[in-house]
């Protein structure tokens, strides 16, 4: 096994591999340098054409103008001398030039007056307004939801005791039995007469 604790240790074949990549991202490195100053170059030269293309422009219009400015000064020498009135004047032919450069910043202005409170801010209500009218009252809710059932209430006081009845029947051996309380006989103690149906 080979010691890497040092490029001496490494073989030939792999630091030529080393070297080889070190030497590749110097190539990239400046090949990338070389395009940018040629990207800069290029935007320069090309502001400077269009610049010297603008000024001819500008310098050919201006010669055109005074061109036709002495023409109009001639065709209206003419018409004076021939007694007559020229209809209008020429006047220069002015043509804007390039823009200058842009000038240096100016110094700042002097600090502004301090401003002045109004003077319904010393009034008790501070310029605040009248309160507005009430508004009108909104919409019911919608229907809450049923509440648990309540819990039972307490025993009723037992009632009074009924009336026995004036008459019942019932069946005895396979024989039908009417019974009549007797009128004579108390609630309490009530008797009756049986007989068969």
């Amino acid at each position: 096994m080979l010691s890497l604790k040092s490029p001496e240790a490494l073989p030939r074949p792999a630091l030529r591999a080393k070297d080889r990549r070190g030497h590749r991202w110097i190539v990239i490195a400046a090949a990338v340098s070389v395009v940018a100053v040629l990207a800069l170059l290029g935007a320069f030269l090309l502001g400077q054409a269009t610049q010297r293309e603008q000024s001819a422009t500008i310098t050919s219009l201006s010669q055109q103008g005074d061109q036709l400015y002495g023409d109009a000064k001639a065709l209206e020498r003419q018409v004076t001398d021939a007694g007559k009135t020229p209809v209008v004047s020429p006047t220069p032919i002015s043509v804007p030039g390039p823009a200058g450069a842009t000038g240096p910043k100016g110094d700042p202005g002097p600090p502004g007056a301090d401003g002045e409170s109004p003077p319904c801010l010393s009034e008790a209500a501070q310029c605040r307004g009248a309160d507005g009218a009430p508004g009108k009252d909104g919409a019911d809710g919608a229907a809450g939801t049923p509440g648990q059932p309540g819990a039972d209430g307490a025993p009723g006081v037992p009632g009074a005791a009924g009336k026995p009845p004036a008459s019942f029947t019932f069946t005895f051996a396979g024989v039908d039995y009417t019974c009549t309380r007797d009128g004579a006989s108390p609630d309490d103690a009530a008797t009756y007469s049986c007989l068969p149906s």
